[in-house]
């Protein structure tokens, strides 16, 4: 065996035995410290420090929480409200466990934050401050190499990876682009004229921030202490975007009018904002995980509902081209959990096949491409397939060449621009999706995109393509599919999963069948079901522990892509269906 297929089977093994498997036992193996961090290990000196994030075995507190997360998640449809709670409070029991885990590695704690108090701390000093990383049940600390080293031999610690810094991609600058085209492309003045302009919905935008001096997007920010948190410097309480990109993003999402033709899809909608890039386009991996953990409870009250809808996310890892990370896989499972939907720019690394970017290519969200007014897939799209899942990517295609949108208003002033990339083609997705969030308040996450996926209009090659995903998206059509309703024939062998009172085969995991994943029981659909191998209802530790015997066989149970090799590709299925709401599967046993 090669030592590159060495260290991808240990790399599997470890995800699967210690990301999910998790038993809190000290006769676990060290840490897993993954490759990126090992090479900045191997570069520094003892003494020298450098920012991690340090991921914590679960004790028996947390994983009681995370089951009682997950029931009240199903009998909420979403738990939209309150459903994070159990562990958000099972992080704050541990707090004295982390710092004994800490202490005894010649780490002080101080006191970590999961939210940066507007006016309290300076960007230098939030650089360094330890940060509250509850929903991955981690904390993001500076430390030595020696203490790092320390750590990853420490029984209760999970994993460490580096706190490194991404950068955001060049955005290009377009010409001679025919205002409106790309709404009406898409069917949005269709919806419109159903009384549908997304009032009632908010919508997040990670990014480099929101002009909201902007006359177009001043109106639609939801405004208070729960609608804008800047990561990059926190004495900055007022939403502001230096570089323009976020408020462009923004634009295309929800702006109105004022430009003498519509700029956005959804008008009536209202966003808020996580600005993670700092001026210079820069973002820690700690705050972008603490822009998804604010997002599922933007106030700091589980009582309360105030998280957003949909969370719109135009940037990539641009490092991974080429290669899977699942660093945002546990944050992401959260909110769809949480019911809102996310969606990612599929990134500008194309035309060539395989340049997928994470974490648009985890399998996880809505992955956009990019398509010209001809409905020609955009040079710079990237194109599949996934580098995670061995799928069909992107998931879906919008325009996104020569668009025009907001563009900074320096104090107040109307400007607007043309742009070009995935980045603008996302938030066509984020604002459509906004439009059938009104009309279908109680739509599932999964149900929202199911209707996206099924009534694309099919561009290039029959059927899904590693170009242009499932084709152009039409929000005409997909509302009429949700207004059908989905078909939900009644099925005597059907358990109730969804709690609706009725026992059909809509009681599922998912109504979307994942082409990159087969159906193993049955039901009609390839999904997460599938890895319920005894089928109780929870793809739980026994099913782990099935997945782990027949890892790198042929077993056809749990080769869940269905390429013949049980194998890394089965482990992203099998990371994402872990504990996950609603399930069980739709077959009894």
């Amino acid at each position: 065996m090669s030592t590159t297929l060495k260290k991808l089977r240990r790399t599997v093994l470890t995800i699967a035995i210690l990301g999910i498997a998790t038993t809190g036992s000290s006769a676990l193996a060290s840490a897993f410290l993954d490759p990126n961090l090992v090479s900045r290990l191997q570069s520094i000196d003892s003494s020298s420090e450098i920012g991690v994030i340090v991921k914590m075995r679960e004790s028996r507190g947390r994983r009681s929480a995370r089951g009682r997360n997950a029931q009240e998640q199903v009998r909420t449809r979403g738990g939209r409200r309150g459903g994070h709670r159990h562990l958000k409070n099972a992080f704050a029991r541990d707090t004295a466990r982390r710092n004994r885990v800490l202490r005894r590695n010649n780490i002080v704690p101080d006191h970590p934050l999961a939210v940066p108090l507007a006016g309290s701390i300076s960007p230098r000093s939030w650089r360094k401050r330890q940060k509250s990383l509850w929903l991955i049940n981690g904390i993001a600390i500076t430390a030595s190499k020696a203490n790092i080293l320390s750590l990853a031999d420490d029984p209760s610690v999970l994993e460490i990876v580096l706190d490194k810094t991404i950068t955001l991609a060049d955005t290009t600058v377009a010409t001679n682009a025919t205002p409106q085209w790309n709404l009406s492309a898409v069917g949005a003045d269709s919806v419109w004229n159903q009384g549908y302009a997304g009032a009632g919905v908010v919508v997040a935008v990670m990014d480099t921030g929101v002009d909201v001096l902007h006359p177009d997007l001043s109106l639609r920010w939801r405004g208070g202490t729960n609608s804008w948190l800047d990561l990059s410097d926190p004495f900055q309480a007022t939403p502001r975007d230096s570089t323009g990109h976020g408020t462009q993003v923004t634009g295309l999402i929800l702006a109105g009018d004022l430009f003498g033709s519509p700029i956005g899809m959804a008008p009536d909608a209202s966003w808020i904002a996580a600005k993670i890039f700092d001026d210079q386009g820069d973002a820690s991996i700690s705050d972008i995980h603490l822009a998804f953990q604010w997002f599922i409870d933007p106030d700091g009250n589980p009582n309360t509902s105030d998280a957003p809808h949909i969370v719109n996310a135009s940037w990539a890892l641009l490092s991974s081209l080429g290669n899977c990370s699942l660093e945002f896989a546990p944050d992401i499972e959260a909110l769809e959990a949480a019911g809102i939907s996310v969606v990612f720019a599929a990134g500008n690394s194309g035309p060539g096949p395989g340049t997928s970017l994470s974490p648009a290519n985890g399998g996880q969200g809505l992955a956009v491409g990019s398509v010209n007014s001809n409905l020609d897939v955009s040079l710079g799209s990237s194109r599949g397939p996934s580098q995670c899942t061995g799928g069909i990517f992107p998931d879906i295609s919008a325009p996104g060449v020569a668009v025009w949108t907001t563009d900074k208003s320096f104090g107040g002033f109307p400007f607007y621009t043309q742009m070009t990339g995935t980045s603008f083609a996302a938030p066509h997705i984020s604002g459509g999706l906004a439009l059938l969030r009104q009309a279908h308040p109680d739509a599932s996450v999964a149900e929202l995109e199911a209707s996206i996926r099924e009534t694309a209009y099919d561009l290039g090659p029959a059927g899904p393509d590693n170009d242009h995903g499932q084709g152009l998206v039409d929000f005409d059509a997909a509302l009429q599919w949700l207004d059908a309703g989905p078909g939900c024939n009644s099925s005597p062998t059907a358990l109730d999963s969804d709690l609706d009172g009725i026992a059909d085969v809509c009681d599922n995991c998912t109504l979307v069948a994942n082409a990159a994943q087969r159906d193993t029981d049955g039901d009609g659909y390839g999904n997460r079901c599938d890895a319920d191998f005894d089928n109780d209802g929870t793809v739980s530790f026994q099913d782990v522990v099935q997945f782990i015997n027949a890892f790198g066989t042929n077993d056809p149970d749990a080769d869940f892509d269905g390429d013949g090799y049980v194998n890394f590709f089965d482990v992203v299925v099998l990371l994402h269906a872990y504990l996950a709401p609603p399930g069980p599967s739709a077959l009894a046993p």
